[in-house]
């Protein structure tokens, strides 16, 4: 069989020898995976704020339901949700990655943190996201004090050991006030979050030989994993029922759950306006 080099036909760089029959079952991904930490409960309504621009023969969606998402497409750019293939907090994710594989398996940290703050990059780091009422606490000198880190909506606190590390990032990165503290936290937010992805899509590559950015979530991935391993090969359906069983299966079929409520809904009020006329 005639082996040729295989090209990148978009930057132009050789990858490697291989079969000319492989050359030709090679495709390019025609999209770009951005993957957010929670896209279905807070960034994809964000997202779809600012879809109007673009008019819809750019957007594209796959729901849940009427008010969360899978993923939003905009253009070429495929926004994914992160949650859908871990559901663990981010934090927990660092700690469990750092304490299998170490300090050097976090690449972009090494990247853009010094080295010796690399350690205190991989911590827990917390934001007083509630004491931030107004432009004017952005100038502040100072660490706030810890009870400033309390959460609302949990209505949860810092521990010491917490408000520690805030203390030792804003002495390691020589703070001048508050905007300095919040712009370091969300770029520590963001390299963990890459360092985790990165990892999680090598250990899934290495294992299934499939990229988890070319789905959608866990269980699809899980399908196409298990038939690659097993190269079962499933018959097509003969049948005009099974093939509508499984339509009306899609994505849970949200839909026909609503459908069912309303219907029910709709029952009692009859009921009670009956019992009410008699």
């Amino acid at each position: 069989m005639l082996n040729i080099f295989l090209c990148n036909f978009i930057s132009g760089k050789v990858r490697g020898r291989c079969h000319n029959s492989c050359n030709l079952r090679m495709r390019e991904a025609n999209f770009l995976p951005v993957v957010l930490q929670n896209l279905s409960q807070y960034e994809g309504r964000l997202i779809m704020q600012a879809v109007s621009r673009y008019g819809q023969r750019s957007v594209s969606v796959v729901p849940k339901n009427l008010e969360t998402y899978v993923s939003i497409s905009v253009n070429r750019c495929r926004f994914l949700d992160f949650s859908r293939f871990l559901k663990a907090p981010l934090p927990d994710l660092v700690e469990i990655l750092r304490s299998k594989s170490g300090l050097g398996s976090f690449k972009f940290i090494a990247q853009y943190i010094p080295e010796e703050h690399v350690d205190l990059a991989v911590r827990k780091h917390v934001f007083c996201t509630d004491y931030l009422d107004s432009e004017e606490r952005l100038c502040e000198t100072s660490l706030p004090p810890l009870a400033a880190f309390h959460d609302r909506i949990t209505d949860q606190h810092i521990s010491p050991t917490e408000y520690h590390n805030a203390q030792q990032l804003w002495a390691a990165f020589n703070m001048v006030n508050l905007e300095d503290y919040m712009r370091q936290y969300l770029i520590l937010q963001s390299l963990q979050f890459a360092d985790v992805l990165e990892n999680f899509r090598d250990v899934m590559m290495q294992d299934y030989r499939l990229d988890v950015l070319h789905y959608y979530s866990l269980p699809g991935f899980s399908w196409d994993s298990c038939l690659l391993y097993t190269g079962v090969n499933l018959e097509l359906f003969t049948c005009e029922e099974m093939h509508a069983v499984v339509l009306n299966g899609i994505r849970g079929n949200a839909y026909n759950v609503k459908y069912y409520v309303i219907i029910i809904i709709i029952i009692i009020i009859i009921i009670i306006i009956i019992i009410i006329i008699i």
